[in-house]
């Protein structure tokens, strides 16, 4: 692996976006406590990232040479020659490798195992999504609940005195 494939992607705290660099871990002692923080690095720019959402590149490209990284998921299309049916796998290190679990059997399969992993499997998937990109759509979610609230389309004391004024 060559230095540059070293690299990783976050989630970050401040906007929610993606970021993709150089993972940095430091810590601040503050009143006594110490407090952590994983950043990542991009030229001479640090960004916080949610820990959790940290994934580290597996030097792989998908079929439009999107890069993968662990907690990837990605569409495989079943393909001449090729026993495996069309299936989502999401992006896994396991035992000292990077492979995949599929939504069909939960299985770990490692990249390995392929004897043409470039024609046999990157050549027919793509990257869809990662399974952090879930939170993000959650926190959406909750956003424009709470916006709609603001304007009252949430609000029983409309509907509670319709009832009692008839």
């Amino acid at each position: 692996m060559k230095a540059e494939e070293n690299k990783f992607k976050g989630i970050r705290v401040d906007n929610g976006e993606w970021v993709y660099g150089d993972l940095v871990h430091y810590f601040f002692i503050k009143n006594g406590e110490r407090a952590d923080y994983v950043s990542i690095g991009v030229d001479l720019d640090f960004y916080d990232v949610i820990p959790e959402t940290v994934c580290q590149f597996t030097t792989l490209k998908d079929k439009n040479g999107v890069e993968i990284y662990r907690d990837d998921k990605f569409q495989y299309r079943k393909h001449k020659g090729y026993l495996l049916d069309d299936f989502i796998g999401v992006v896994k290190f396991k035992d000292g490798c990077f492979g995949y679990e599929s939504n069909r059997d939960r299985l770990f399969t490692p990249f390995s195992e392929f004897d043409e992993l470039k024609e046999d499997f990157l050549d027919h998937i793509e990257v869809v999504g990662n399974v952090h990109d879930k939170q993000q759509q959650k926190q959406a979610l909750i956003d424009m609940m709470r916006g709609d609230e603001e304007i009252g389309l949430y609000d029983d004391k409309i509907n509670n005195n319709e009832l009692h004024t008839n």
